[in-house]
């Protein structure tokens, strides 16, 4: 009989672990692009989340949520939603929308009347 040592079992583990990443990278990437080229007009952006919002706002865009290194927002056009990714965003990608945010949030990060 010819049982597998612990060594195979490690470069199975290791080969699958490989093939996931390069998976989700992929995905992740085909997401990142979708995003780009359909421009949807609700998106989530991860980076910076104050340099993110400084930008939604000087692009005609609208804050729906922001948390910890991420804010979702309506964007206007393409260009605007591209304008984010050299502006502290790492990420963007298409999401389905949101509630908007509290007034005091936005006076928080604007320093204006709301």
């Amino acid at each position: 009989m010819n049982t597998p040592t612990i060594t195979e079992h490690l470069a199975y583990a290791l080969r699958l672990a490989r093939g996931a990443a390069i998976a989700l990278g992929l995905w992740f990437a085909a997401v990142f692009a979708a995003t780009l080229v359909l421009n949807p007009p609700d998106i989530v952006a991860f980076g910076d989340s104050d340099a993110i919002l400084r930008s939604v706002a000087a692009n005609g865009g609208a804050p729906l949520r922001i948390g910890r290194g991420f804010v979702a927002a309506r964007m206007p056009s393409a260009q605007a939603t591209r304008a984010l990714i050299g502006r502290g965003a790492w990420a963007v990608w298409p999401t389905t929308g949101g509630t908007c945010v509290d007034p005091d949030v936005l006076r928080k990060a604007f320093g204006a009347n709301v």
